[in-house]
């Protein structure tokens, strides 16, 4: 599979053939200007026909002094399905590395096309389109902070995939909600097994040292000592930020998201042929028998059937229509299993067990209150803002912005705090995360939703009185803006947009969007900062958990957040920088990569080979955190993997620390007790000389 100059395409990149060492590979130098600068390679005449194969290779050579994450992004022909995984990998400087797009999302395809719904990704499905041909294939560098000199080889289709009859595609899932179809080391085949392999504690690391070594918060005892304060605290030493937990010793933030059982349900409701197995629902039936009842007849009931659930958050469109609809927890149905009606209390007790073995110190965003509440192990709480006036006009890839003029923007702070209150005077609690991922767009969007706001926006009112006092009069604002308003409520009532493009430089109104933008920024972290530290003296205030940034924001937020949170999906933490003269703590709220390899559908948008170079990108992306001057912690999202068959949004990837049977993946919590064992030393500067890396076992 080759591609010839002709049908290349560059993105802020140069290439040449390249001849150096007798073999013919493209040399392709890459930019800073863009976030994916890269090479688009196209077929000749045909497409090539990807369907009987596995796998897509390339060698990539790094010729660059820094690492680079080379992406690779394939394109099939139909384009409601293409680009469903990207493949990207970490290349050190020097380094050969094979980058291999995985064509189907199983060992096997079947000999015809299967409809799912609500999964991502499905056994045997082509990660391509089901027609199995290749339009394109780019490979770029994702975020590059250095320009890189790459050297690519051929393009490659690999693996013959193993075809089986679609006729047998259902049920997807067994009783214990695992993969049917396929086995690993530690699938689960009968509840006595069950029992034994998720066993109580996990004891990963062998010595279980950790936490001899740490404070009762987990905390670093071997340094200086300093004072107790009952809270959670920041503080810079020798350029490098820290947190101080309560018993006044030195902390980083090594932690995971979602400690609960409660994020593992998926959608039945209309799927019912999915399931190996599903049991009698409780809540129909106990409709069926009177409150007279025998508890003979109340016992016939089986225990399992209580764990179905109404839910009513979807994103994957075959729900969104359907909300309220039944869901099923095999997570919860697994506990029962183990541990019998006792569960959550004995899920909770060895959850905290684990964390402290595995060399993790923090429960993080979205942890169960009732396992946070218990004392044992440091969380963070979080809390969204519910049910305040958003701006009409606003876009966002969640959600609309809210309203910061409006009337009720302060009640909406406070009652959305109210629901951690619980935190509000607890020394365990490190702080509080409030919203997650919002979206700013860039530094003049927000002000461009408002103007395409109606006029009883109270934001649009906002903005219209601030021109007014800078303008005085509209005929200022036309001159200044170029538009032709004919007067303010004209303005008010207009949604269209001002003259000039939108993101032109030359924009005649971008100035004062920018300047209207920043107000609005800094209103809504103002005054969540101001309501926290008034309700909740002492909690940190964590932000609102950043995922698409721009400087300006991050500047504002630096100004009321005590720790800025910043959600980066990469495989390492090199190139995090805030602003320019941007100094503050940061801690990573997600990161997380995922392997097919034991069963799961989805490798997540951060592939890894195998559960064992799972645990090496983990090593060496906490690693990287460690070393960054700024960073105080990094929190794994998340606990549990998600249900195979899709949660609420479809997504169904490799996420977790332990399986839907509570199983550990003893490779990964391997790596995570050793960094955890290591993590201070590494921080400090002060290497551990016993410190046996994961990745080398």
């Amino acid at each position: 599979m080759q591609s010839d100059l002709s049908k290349i395409q560059t993105t802020d990149a140069k290439v040449e053939i390249d001849r150096s060492d007798l073999q013919s590979r493209l040399r392709l130098q890459t930019g800073v200007k863009s976030r994916w600068p890269g090479v688009k390679m196209t077929p000749g005449d045909e497409p090539w026909n990807a369907k009987p194969y596995q796998t897509l290779s390339i060698d990539v050579t790094n010729l660059s002094d820094h690492s680079a994450e080379i992406g690779m992004k394939v394109q099939g022909l139909e384009l409601v399905n293409e680009n469903l995984i990207n493949r990207v990998d970490v290349v050190g400087p020097g380094q050969t590395r094979e980058l291999s797009f995985p064509l189907y999302a199983t060992p096997w395809r079947f000999d015809a096309e299967v409809e799912t719904d609500a999964m991502n990704v499905s056994p045997g499905q082509m990660c391509i389109g089901s027609i199995g041909f290749i339009k394109a294939v780019t490979l770029y560098v994702r975020r590059p902070s250095h320009a890189h000199t790459l050297l690519l080889g051929d393009l490659r289709l690999s693996d013959p995939a193993e075809v089986r009859e679609a006729r047998n595609a259902f049920p997807i899932v067994d009783r214990y909600g695992q993969l049917i179809g396929h086995d690993w080391p530690g699938k689960i085949e009968n509840d006595r097994q069950l029992k034994t392999t998720a066993s109580s504690t996990g004891q990963a690391n062998d010595n279980a040292s950790v936490s001899r070594r740490w404070s009762r918060y987990g905390g670093w005892t071997k340094a200086d000592r300093r004072e107790a304060t009952d809270a959670f605290r920041t503080v810079k030493l020798d350029g490098k930020w820290w947190l101080i937990d309560p018993d006044g010793y030195l902390f980083w933030s090594h932690g995971v998201d979602c400690v609960s059982a409660q994020y593992s349900f998926t959608g039945v409701q209309d799927r019912e042929h999915y399931f190996a197995w599903l049991p009698d629902n409780n809540t129909n039936r106990k409709t069926d028998i009177s409150n007279d009842a025998s508890d003979e007849t109340k016992e016939l009931l089986d225990p399992l059937g209580n764990y179905y659930h109404r839910a009513e958050w979807a994103h994957h469109e075959f729900y969104n229509s359907r909300v309220p609809f039944l869901s099923y927890n095999f997570f919860i149905a697994n506990l029962h299993r183990r541990f019998g009606a006792q569960w959550p209390a004995r899920f909770a007790d060895q959850a905290h067990d684990r964390l402290r073995d595995w060399g993790l110190n923090t429960m993080a965003a979205w942890s169960d209150p009732a396992i946070t509440s218990l004392k044992r192990t440091p969380y963070t709480a979080f809390c969204r803002l519910e049910g305040a006036t958003m701006i009409a006009g606003s876009t966002s890839n969640w959600q609309r912005f809210v309203d910061v003029y409006s009337s009720d923007f302060p009640e909406v702070v406070d009652s959305a705090l109210q629901t951690v209150s619980q935190s509000f005077d607890d020394p365990w609690c490190i702080g509080i995360f409030v919203d997650n991922e919002l979206s700013f767009g860039e530094d003049y969007s927000l002000a461009d939703g408002v103007l395409r706001s109606p006029a009883t926006q109270p934001a649009k009112i906002e903005f219209c009185d601030w021109l007014k006092e800078k303008y005085l009069d509209i005929d200022a604002l036309n001159q200044a803006w170029k538009t032709q308003y004919a007067d303010w409520d004209s303005f008010l009532h207009s949604m269209q947009w001002p003259a000039g493009k939108a993101n032109a430089d030359d924009s005649p109104s971008l100035a004062d969007r920018r300047v209207f933008s920043e107000r609005l920024v800094d209103r809504y972290f103002s005054t969540i900062a101001n309501r926290l530290h008034h309700l909740a003296p002492g909690r940190l205030y964590l932000g609102c958990r950043f995922f698409w940034m721009n400087d300006s924001a991050l500047r504002i937020a630096a100004k009321h957040c005590d720790v800025i949170s910043i959600n980066h999906y990469h495989y390492l933490t090199d190139n995090l920088a805030l602003p320019d003269g941007i100094d503050k703590p940061v801690v990573i709220g997600e990161f997380h990569f995922g392997a097919t390899d034991r069963g799961m559908l989805h490798p997540t948008h951060l592939p890894a080979d195998d559960q064992a170079d799972r645990a090496s990108k983990y090593e060496a992306y906490v690693t990287s955190a460690l070393k960054h001057p700024a960073i105080v912690g990094t929190h794994w999202f998340q606990y549990v993997d998600m249900p195979v068959t899709g949660r609420g949004d479809g997504e169904n990837a490799n996420v977790g620390l332990v399986t839907i049977t509570n199983t550990p993946y003893r490779e990964l919590t391997d790596a995570i007790a050793h960094m955890g064992e290591s993590m201070y030393e590494l921080r400090s500067g002060k290497t551990n000389p016993n410190h046996n890396s994961a990745s080398s076992k």
